[in-house]
């Protein structure tokens, strides 16, 4: 009997024992770190660190660190050009119950992506998701770039005061905490509205400011992207002989800038206003270039 009873009492301990949940796997967050910085690092590489980031958290996606890995995993394929995988990861970085700036970063990059595909509602939608979570971390800048997405989110879908109120809003917040290269963005996109709008005089104003501030800054990139937008102002005009010395401008600032996508994009624009203009040859020639 005796025997008995102690052999029940060891059963009934065991099981306590094994009614608690078994620990979480020991994960290596030096190794976890390192890799993170060699994907900052080696931006050719990073996808190769970012997996091996992965396999450190292994299937305990609940991990403090996996969203940060998610996410960084999430922007390697966007950059990438392989949105649906960008997508995937981005999602998983949202899961948690604690509101981060990762999770918001990752609703911004999702609305990016959407737009990009011209789904502009779920672009929006996930902009103010952003912006929702922002504004509980208070963060500023965060605020700014959720406007900007979401006011080009309308802007594309051709609703252009809803665009401009919140271009307005976008550059209030950049203003307050003095980003310039994302104010002189945000006046490019403002003076885009304006320009369909049929304000020519606004839009210039846009266009030179953002042009003044990104020399400010000496970005190469963004005063040929000024410069590409002041040749839109200029043909919209009929004044083709100064939309095309624009684009020479902005090319020679792509090269610069080592930015083959926006320099073969001047070639597109400067083969079209030659073809409007029946210049067939130059016209052949342009469109040569933006092919290669």
């Amino acid at each position: 009997m005796g025997d008995g009873h102690g052999r029940t009492w060891v059963l009934l301990g065991l099981l306590w024992v094994l009614s608690f949940p078994l620990p979480a796997q020991r994960v290596d967050t030096v190794a976890l770190g390192r890799h993170l910085q060699e994907a900052k690092k080696q931006p050719d590489s990073a996808w190769t660190y970012l997996k091996k980031a992965l396999a450190e958290i292994g299937p305990d996606s609940t991990h403090a660190w996996a969203s940060r890995v998610y996410f960084e995993l999430g922007a390697s394929y966007y950059l990438q050009g392989e949105l649906d995988s960008s997508r995937h990861y981005l999602q998983a970085a949202l899961t948690g119950g604690t509101i981060t700036k990762v999770q918001a970063d990752a609703w911004l990059l999702i609305s990016h992506i959407e737009a990009l595909e011209a789904q502009y509602t779920a672009a929006r939608q996930a902009a103010q998701e952003a912006r929702q979570q922002y504004s509980l971390l208070g963060d500023t800048l965060g605020l700014g770039r959720s406007w900007l997405n979401e006011s080009t989110a309308w802007y594309k879908a051709g609703e252009l005061d809803r665009a401009v109120a919140g271009y307005l809003n976008a550059l209030a917040f950049f203003k307050g905490v003095g980003q310039t290269s994302a104010e002189a963005s945000t006046l490019l996109g403002l003076g885009s509205v304006h320009l369909d709008q049929g304000s020519y005089t606004r839009a210039r104003s846009h266009f030179d400011e953002a042009n003044a501030l990104y020399q400010s800054i000496q970005d190469t990139t963004g005063q040929a992207q000024a410069r590409q937008n002041l040749s839109l102002w200029y043909a919209r005009q009929g004044l083709r002989d100064s939309a095309q010395a624009e684009l020479r401008q902005s090319a020679v600032l792509y090269l610069a800038a080592e930015d083959s996508v926006g320099w073969a994009e001047t070639q597109n624009l400067q083969g079209n206003l030659a073809f409007e203009a029946q210049q067939w040859a130059q016209a052949r020639d342009y469109y040569a270039g933006y092919a290669a």
